[in-house]
């Protein structure tokens, strides 16, 4: 799915699999980035958008994409843990230690 989205013309695309590690890439590199486990997930409501608009709001403040991927994955994980969409908001300090480093990170094609 990725391929195909930079195969119509994206710069970068990242393709979330539940729980499993999220494949990112870009024309020039592609990278998968861990889901941590949380023993203490409750409800996975809201969880992409999470992700999403973490990514987004880093991008925009000008992280890399794999450290903007990063934080969105650790900020998601640690959403599951509160009940509905909104039920638990983790600040940046909390997702910046729950990011996990990308995998495979800058695989050049």
């Amino acid at each position: 799915a990725g391929r195909a989205v930079l195969d119509l013309g994206a710069r970068a695309a990242a393709v979330t699999r539940g729980a499993a590690a999220v494949y990112a890439a870009t024309p020039d590199c592609e990278f998968t980035v861990p889901v941590p486990p949380n023993p203490d997930a409750v409800d996975s409501t809201g969880a992409g958008d999470v992700l999403v608009g973490t990514v987004a709001a880093r991008l925009a403040l000008g992280d890399p994409l794999a450290q903007a991927i990063s934080l969105g994955v650790g900020a998601s994980s640690l959403s599951v843990a509160g009940r509905g969409g909104t039920g638990l908001i983790p600040t940046l300090a909390a997702t910046r230690t729950a990011a996990p480093a990308p995998a495979d990170a800058a695989t050049r094609r």
